[in-house]
């Protein structure tokens, strides 16, 4: 219990520096347009683990533009090996099999589009995503000022790339990402505040779960610390789920459906602090 009260604490700290420092530097600009029509319901899938600060603007975005996703989580098998597959990953090598037929090495996120049906578009980096959703399925206006803030981070970055020793090619990279992005710091405070002791790395490394197959429906936003200790459960877990982003007002929750033996079984969860230990604990027995 001592563990989860740190846990939601640290949670929330996370959450809130995210939000303060850039995360939602999106967020105040207008979503779909009040007569904006889709000709088709988004079909959207995310490879993704939680931990990761370029995984969590792409999920912000989800949030902002109120999208519902598939997530297919991949978590790493260490904390420096991103790019790794092996026996343990349930979804990376579904990833890295976009990533073939795209000429690029496994990173993440990885978002895949087969709205409308036909051959699916396959979305690599975290900068190509927000562009695309904002474009896709977002108010005119705001996805101009999307890429008018993206294309801005681009040139600084350029600008300031030649300065960093290795910058191109190492993991510094993400230090001209974090100096030129306007919403990348809170993202990377939302990682960097949550200890790794805690729950082990929590949202990063894969932990022990059956190969069951729950039809598992979670509803929340990517600022909600409640939402996001249960997203750290589904990821370490691997265990697929549909994000249906709502409103920060609007109280997360989760439903979980498995069948065993011909029997259905269907739970449904408030996400509180009083409930989730609950929710957190029946997945882990699925």
């Amino acid at each position: 219990m001592l563990h989860f009260e740190m846990s939601s604490v640290s949670a929330r700290i996370a959450t809130g520096a995210q939000q303060r420092f850039g995360g939602s530097v999106y967020t105040n600009l207008p979503g779909r347009a009040p007569d904006q029509q889709l000709t088709n319901e988004p079909v959207l899938t995310l490879y993704d683990y939680e931990a990761s600060p370029y995984c969590r603007r792409v999920r912000q975005c989800l949030s902002d533009l109120q999208l519902t996703a598939r997530v297919r989580p991949c978590p790493r098998s260490t904390l420096l090996s991103e790019g790794e597959v092996n026996a343990k990953h349930r979804f990376r090598g579904e990833a890295a099999g976009h990533y073939e037929s795209l000429g690029l090495p496994l990173r993440f996120p990885l978002l895949v589009d087969q709205t409308g049906g036909g051959e699916a578009r396959i979305i690599p980096e975290s900068k190509a995503i927000l562009r695309h959703l904002w474009r896709e399925y977002g108010h005119p206006e705001a996805a101009a000022a999307v890429e008018a803030s993206l294309a801005s981070g681009d040139g600084r970055g350029e600008r300031l790339a030649p300065w960093i020793p290795g910058s191109r090619t190492t993991r510094l990279r993400n230090a001209v990402h974090l100096l030129a992005d306007a919403d990348l710091l809170g993202h990377m405070l939302g990682t960097v505040l949550r200890p790794v002791g805690v729950f082990l790395a929590p949202g990063v490394l894969p932990a022990s779960s059956s190969q069951g197959e729950p039809e598992i429906h979670l509803w929340g936003h990517e600022a909600c610390p409640w939402s996001r200790l249960l997203r750290e459960a589904l990821c370490r877990l691997q265990l697929p789920y549909t994000l249906h982003s709502q409103g920060l007002e609007e109280g997360p929750r989760i439903t979980i459906r498995t069948v065993e033996d011909m029997v259905a079984s269907n739970l449904s969860f408030p996400l509180n602090r009083a409930t989730l230990p609950a929710a957190i604990t029946h997945l882990k027995g699925i």
